[in-house]
């Protein structure tokens, strides 16, 4: 089973007088239909001194669900909570995978998809206190 590179896209939701928030929402295609999100790793509080914040991504395959060859979209949409101040640049680091090393590997090489808040699209409703 081939799991492709995520497609992710970075939301920020800007806060009155506290540091913004971000949201992760990501898209992995899977090779078969009874593939399924099953949550991600714990997400650091903070990015780390590069301002680098990795999430991994669980992918399963459920017994549950129909098992056709058909490529099929597997999305995770997290909150990631406030890991930089104002200002500083935040790089997410994305890779998702299915338990199974030789399955999650691609042709495409490096299964991580990054993503900078310098790309973040805006939460168009901003949140007061």
């Amino acid at each position: 089973m081939k799991l492709y590179k995520p497609q992710v896209q970075l939301v920020r939701r800007r806060k009155l007088d506290e540091p913004d928030e971000y949201y992760l929402h990501s898209v992995t295609f899977c090779g078969r239909t009874s593939y399924r999100a099953d949550g991600h790793s714990p997400i650091p509080e903070q990015a780390d001194a590069d301002g680098v914040l990795s999430v991994s991504l669980a992918i399963v395959q459920d017994p549950a669900l129909p098992d056709f060859e058909y490529l099929t979209p597997v999305v995770h949409t997290i909150s990631l909570g406030s890991p930089v101040a104002n200002g500083q640049e935040l790089i997410v680091e994305v890779s998702a995978s299915d338990g199974v090393a030789s399955r999650s590997t691609t042709s495409e090489g490096d299964p991580t998809t990054t993503v900078s808040s310098v790309d973040a699209d805006e939460d168009s409703r901003p949140i007061g206190r």
